[in-house]
């Protein structure tokens, strides 16, 4: 039976991931014109759909968001164009209050997610020493994903879904997952990748079956919907919003700086061939990595960990708000012995504090290579 202390420790640190989470949720709507950018695209690309445009088209895009938020801003659509169409219902509703229902959505989401990462872990203890990782990860994690409304909690639960039916064997069910994760290829292709082949080795066809067949219909569904939906991003200058802060088709306004090694290598102010060369480098050896993980891993925990980290470590496009799927990294190493333990103690407590320094690109980069160093040092000590 507890004691009345530690019920009290339980109920204070239970408010405190509560409250903070529901904070980070519904502010963004108060800063209206420096938030809630990937859910603008979101938004825009499904209105210009709904109206019968291609949401592709980032004239079309643009014009709407003018139309709707006042200003044009940097938000064209890159997302496959299932997920236009899933926000369409929410097109319905004026954009306000659509941010806030997605978002309420998000806290949801977010919480199973926690829950779901216990489950998977097989995390021992409860009350307030789980409550209080929830809250430190909710601190250095979830707010960004919060704040501009990015699909990244959606990503976290069907990728969380997918391992724990893969862990019980429910290998049709874990295809379906899988399927779904790739509705943000740029940050899910290479781990799913790497988590079919390593099944193609253990010889379990089902869920690799299910992936493919699952992402053909939807293209071949999405080509009978809005045929040619792809011409827009043929075009050129179709990626600009990628490297430049955008205010509109064709209206460049500075370099844009993302959190990968090729734009904290630009902050850095290295060389660019001797930049270019080491990313070679590091993705030719980021991909061995993953190769001999798909070969020697004993679980498809392994598998997700290390080709999730290194992903995003090497990845040539990604942003802060990506990073949430790396809560499940950061929990992991939490709750295992890493010697000596003041360099676990000391990276976690860098991730921990990171964003508090600010979201500049090399701030967040700084997380993925503790994480990645911090992993590394434990499969090695595991060996």
């Amino acid at each position: 039976m507890k004691r009345p202390l530690s019920k009290s420790y339980d109920f204070f640190a239970l408010c405190a991931w509560m409250v903070t989470s529901l904070i980070f949720a519904v502010d963004p709507i108060w800063h209206y014109g420096a938030f809630l950018n990937d859910f603008r695209g979101y938004y825009a690309a499904a209105y210009v759909f709904r109206n019968g445009s291609n949401p592709y088209d980032y004239f079309q895009t643009s014009r709407a968001l003018l139309e709707i938020t006042g200003y044009m801003g940097n938000n064209p659509y890159y997302y496959v164009p299932w997920v236009a169409w899933a926000f369409t219902p929410l097109t319905f509703l004026p954009f306000r209050i659509s941010f806030l229902i997605w978002n309420g959505i998000n806290l949801v989401l977010w919480i199973i997610g926690l829950r779901q990462i216990k489950v998977l872990l097989h995390i021992p203890y409860s009350g307030w020493r789980l409550y209080a990782l929830y809250f430190v990860v909710t601190l250095s994690f979830a707010w960004v994903t919060f704040r501009f409304g990015q699909i990244g909690f959606l990503i976290m639960i069907f990728m969380l879904s997918a391992l724990i039916a893969a862990q019980s064997e429910k290998w049709t069910q874990s295809g379906v997952w899988l399927a779904l994760c790739l509705i943000k290829p740029n940050v899910t292709i290479v781990p799913v990748a790497a988590i079919c082949l390593w099944l193609l080795l253990k010889r379990v066809w089902n869920p690799i079956i299910v992936v493919v067949s699952i992402n053909v219909l939807l293209l071949i569904f999405s080509l009978i919907v809005m045929p040619k939906w792809y011409e827009p991003l043929a075009i050129s200058h179709a990626f600009d919003a990628i490297n430049y802060d955008t205010d509109g088709p064709g209206n460049l306004i500075r370099d844009r700086i993302n959190p990968t090694m090729m734009g904290v290598m630009k902050v850095l102010n290295v060389n660019h061939k001797l930049a270019l060369s080491f990313y070679a480098a590091a993705i030719v050896f980021g991909f061995l990595i993953i190769i001999l993980t798909v070969q020697k891993a004993k679980s498809v925990l392994d598998v997700a960990l290390i080709s999730f980290t290194l992903w995003l470590l090497l990845t040539p496009y990604a942003q802060t708000s990506d990073y949430i799927i790396l809560v499940v990294v950061f929990v992991f190493l939490a709750n295992e012995r890493i010697k000596p333990p003041i360099i676990k103690i000391f990276g976690l407590l860098v991730i921990s504090i990171a964003p508090l320094f600010g979201t500049t690109p090399l701030n967040s980069y700084v997380m993925v290579v503790y994480l990645a160093g911090l992993l590394a040092l434990y499969y090695i000590q595991r060996q």
